[in-house]
């Protein structure tokens, strides 16, 4: 009975872990070969307690409790050209912050899993320890020690809860789920993990072509974001959704002709032009297609969505496209939705911009198109940060746009 249920707890436990790689073992059979997948979950095999009374009918309902002590560890050295030295000592407070939102985010999503809640945490303190320099790695690590029988608790914010009742089809966040390793130098991005709960996970893996990890993005005016974030040299760097089309090679799950995308991010060059963010439909001629990219609008670099439908001849029909004043240079909570013939534009909260086009044939969805790609297009490679990414398969209503931008504002600090 025992060893059952610590398998399926083991099971459970790797099955909620998708930032990088899980260990069910002990911290001196691990790492010999330096060749970890960070950020690590390492689970040390329990020490538990049987009930003194188990087969005491009035006490049945006792259950075994379980003494887990588990270790995340991430990466603290990146390369020089790190925005924030991720090796002083005035960064670690950073690392150790997003580290423990990956735990918590993990040991949430864990409980949730026991829909019945048939088991809860133990009313004991859960204590963490933040320690460095282990397994011969210079890494940061949080020692989490818990109590539990089966679980019920509450770890997820208020905040996240108001996005994932808006039900998103893809959410992509800096500081979950995103999957490094380390080559040339630097931290780079093999995976960032869609947090949707549809698995449209981005992936690259060719090393080369990976975005590099960094943290603390901030501009002139956005001193205080402190989140980190992915860069994309504008060279060759691009991540690939893992599924077909968009969510599913299933029409019903593909991007629809009605959504709407927010995301939060900036480009470090002024002269960029033409380079995008999220593009898709760009791999087939006929097709209807869809992108955010920089664009270049009476000398000032702004961030612009263009839709475009299908006509027989296999090109573009009349495109919908809305550049505003936004300099791309400024992190900004940017958006955009689609609803009819009609493309809504969004920056720091407010509805800036709408443009219709009467001749628009907006698709159902864009089920036949190659699979979304972000920072390029298949011919340009956009030079961008980018901290955070939101589809929805319809088009939010404007106090739905307000609450998502509340929610990116308070997050980042945006200014």
């Amino acid at each position: 009975m025992a060893f059952n249920r610590l398998r399926d707890i083991r099971d459970r436990m790797e099955s909620k872990w998708s930032s990088g790689q899980f260990v069910f073992g002990y911290e001196d059979d691990i790492n010999e070969l330096h060749n970890i997948d960070y950020p690590l979950l390492l689970v040390i095999p329990p020490t538990s307690t049987l009930p003194a009374t188990e087969k005491d009918p009035i006490n049945a309902h006792l259950k075994e409790e379980y003494e887990f002590e588990v270790i995340f560890a991430k990466p603290y050295r990146t390369s020089g050209s790190n925005t924030g030295a991720n090796d002083t000592n005035a960064n670690l407070d950073v690392i150790y912050t997003l580290l423990e939102s990956e735990a918590h985010f993990w040991l949430q999503s864990f409980l949730d899993s026991y829909p019945n809640k048939q088991v809860t945490l133990v009313p004991v303190p859960i204590t963490i320890e933040r320690e460095t320099n282990q397994h011969n790695d210079r890494v940061v690590q949080v020692r989490m020690n818990f109590t539990v029988d089966c679980f019920s608790h509450a770890f997820a914010a208020f905040d996240d809860q108001s996005i994932r009742d808006l039900t998103p089809q893809l959410w992509l966040r800096s500081d979950i789920g995103v999957k490094t390793k380390y080559f040339g130098g630097k931290e780079v991005v093999s995976q960032w993990k869609d947090q949707s709960g549809f698995n449209n996970h981005f992936s690259q893996s060719i090393s080369e072509n990976q975005p590099e990890y960094k943290y603390e993005m901030s501009d002139s005016v956005n001193v205080n974001n402190r989140y980190p974030f992915l860069s994309f040299d504008g060279v060759n760097d691009n991540l690939i959704c893992d599924e077909s089309t968009f969510g599913n090679p299933v029409s019903t799950r593909s991007l629809k002709g009605n959504h709407s995308v927010f995301y939060v991010a900036k480009t470090t060059d002024s002269n960029e032009s033409s380079e995008p963010l999220l593009s898709l439909g760009f791999g087939k001629a006929s097709a209807a297609k869809m992108s955010i990219s920089i664009i270049d609008n009476g000398g000032e670099k702004q961030f612009a969505t263009r839709v475009s439908d299908v006509i027989a001849s296999g090109a573009d029909a009349l495109a919908l496209s809305s550049g505003v004043a936004s300099g791309s240079t400024k992190i900004a909570i940017r958006g955009h939705k689609v609803s009819g013939q009609t493309l809504s534009y969004f920056l720091n909260g407010a509805n800036l911009a709408s443009v219709t086009d009467t001749d628009y044939l907006n698709p159902v969805d864009y089920s036949s198109q190659d699979n979304m790609l972000m920072g390029t297009d298949l011919t340009n490679f956009g030079l961008l940060n980018v901290q955070e990414v939101m589809i929805f398969q319809y088009a939010v209503t404007d106090s739905q746009a307000t609450s998502i931008m509340n929610y990116l504002n308070h997050k980042y600090n945006i200014s």
